[in-house]
């Protein structure tokens, strides 16, 4: 029996219930957010409203007992910037070997099968981000991507791919995922206007 408690405490709490890459990249606004946060175990901890910078802050912990496995937190656009995107950041406390194993099986499998992109300063942290394709793009967005590797054959990211940065910071392993609704985005409305303009002017 005290064989079975003491192997049982070196067990990851947080392999039960954790949350996948697919799961991360199922993410497009706050509502998706809170069904994966949900559906995975984890409750709502609190929401903050920062005027300065018109921004909600909205977090979800995944609890044993008293003790934070795990959290999630959604930060909504600074309505002050322009092209500023929505963020979900994931949280994951070091175990006593100084490692955590949900979030090296994220990290595993985007190093397997994303392309890394850059280091990036990143909310006060060098982050390592990785570029990982987007399965199921809308047709606009695919076409908006055939222009432009036409135009710009030297561009080497696509607008169709995901973005997803990992990074330690003391004790806590941080996965970065900035949400941009490509389709509606600023960004896009800009560089399409753009292109009508060229398209009208040739």
């Amino acid at each position: 029996m005290k064989k079975l408690i003491l192997l049982l405490l070196f067990i990851p709490l947080m392999s039960i219930g954790q949350i996948t890459l697919e799961d991360i990249f199922s993410i497009k606004e706050v509502q998706t957010f809170q069904r994966v946060m949900i559906e995975n175990g984890f409750t709502e901890a609190e929401e903050t409203e920062n005027d300065s910078v018109r921004r909600v802050t909205i977090r979800y912990d995944k609890q044993a007992g008293d003790k934070i496995l795990m959290s999630a937190i959604y930060r909504t656009k600074d309505t002050t910037k322009m092209f500023d995107a929505e963020m979900v950041g994931f949280l994951y406390p070091e175990d006593m070997f100084g490692e955590n194993e949900s979030y090296n099986k994220v990290f595993d499998v985007v190093k397997s099968d994303c392309e890394f992109y850059e280091i990036r300063e990143y909310f006060g942290n060098d982050v390592a981000f990785y570029s990982c394709p987007n399965e199921n793009p809308s047709a606009e967005l695919l076409q908006l991507d055939k222009y432009l590797k036409k135009e710009l054959p030297e561009m080497t990211a696509s607008i169709l791919d995901y973005e997803i940065g990992f990074v330690r910071s003391e004790s806590v392993y941080i996965i970065h995922f900035p949400i941009t609704d490509k389709t509606n985005s600023k960004a896009i409305e800009l560089l399409n206007s753009i292109i009508s303009l060229k398209d009208s002017i040739n």
